[in-house]
């Protein structure tokens, strides 16, 4: 007779993979599962049987699933509404400098069409946006350095006009 592969877990009365059971799970034959909920067994989950008795025999009127649907109607409760959590002001001044920084970029950009890293540094400062909130726009507008004799140039991506269409290899 061949042995059986794993461990069996005192608890749940179930054999499972050694990978199961943790470095003293395997001496005392309890599994991580159970040890999580502190040696008790599983939970049953079992639906009371419905009977029909002198009581409810007038409300029975042929159709055993009208039964059970109304046990399990009485289990379901309405899912709780999640709470939204409201964002701190360090979130929202965040968001509000990286709006700002992005409407400065877009004007920069599209009046010169690029612009030197230093320069624009440079204005920003002027203008009272920051450095991290210039990165962070330069970043979601999809702004990309390039290097040239100048240094690095920012230059908006290039539009596409057909969004999602695939490029031949022949063109």
């Amino acid at each position: 007779m061949k042995k059986p592969h794993g461990h069996y877990c005192r608890i749940c009365g179930k054999r499972k993979a050694n990978e199961k059971f943790s470095g003293r799970g395997h001496a005392a034959h309890i599994c991580k599962a159970c040890a999580k909920r502190g040696n008790k067994p599983p939970p049953i989950i079992e639906e009371p049987p419905v009977f029909i008795d002198d009581e409810n025999v007038n409300d029975f009127d042929g159709d055993i699933d009208t039964i059970f649907s109304a046990s399990n109607a009485e289990k379901e409760k309405p899912p709780k509404p999640k709470k939204k959590r409201k964002p701190s002001k360090e979130k929202l001044l965040r968001a509000a400098q990286k709006k700002q920084a992005k409407a400065f970029l877009q004007r920069v950009l599209a009046n010169c069409g690029e612009i030197t890293s230093a320069e624009a540094h440079k204005v920003a400062a002027n203008v009272g946006v920051s450095t991290e909130a210039l990165h962070r726009a330069k970043g979601s507008l999809g702004i990309r350095a390039v290097t040239t004799e100048q240094g690095s140039v920012w230059r908006l991506p290039p539009t596409n006009n057909r969004k999602g269409s695939v490029k031949d290899s022949n063109e």
